[in-house]
């Protein structure tokens, strides 16, 4: 079972984006 790279690759941004945000939210939160 593979998955496509086009949809590997969304995958990767999308939880990217979400620990940036989670790592913003923590970082301002501190603040």
């Amino acid at each position: 079972y593979l998955l496509p790279e086009h949809v590997g690759s969304c995958h990767l941004r999308i939880s990217f984006s979400a620990h940036t945000d989670l790592n913003i939210k923590f970082q301002s939160h501190r603040s």
